[in-house]
């Protein structure tokens, strides 16, 4: 029971965070993306980066290159070592 407690807050810790930060940037549909991201983290080895790299890949072609930078340092410093930071307190 208690593993899936934690699994569980780790997804929503890792949806709210990264909906913060797309609405932040300023994403279209940035609560559905958050969801999306949340539910994505429990896939391993890929996770949350299904989401946020075609995001990235995205705003790259718009030619919002500080948003591209941001959306690549948020995902990949920020919502993937949420799974490393919260997971062992939550066990």
């Amino acid at each position: 029971r208690g593993l899936l407690i934690g699994v569980c807050l780790t997804c929503a810790v890792q949806g709210l965070v990264a909906a913060i930060a797309y609405l932040c940037l300023k994403i279209p549909r940035w609560y559905a993306l958050g969801v999306l991201t949340g539910i994505c983290s429990l896939i391993p080895i890929l996770g949350t980066a299904i989401v946020w790299i075609p995001i990235t890949i995205g705003l790259f072609i718009q030619q919002s290159y500080v948003k591209t930078i941001i959306t690549i340092i948020v995902g990949a410093f920020g919502i993937a070592s949420i799974d490393n930071l919260l997971r062992p307190v939550f066990f």
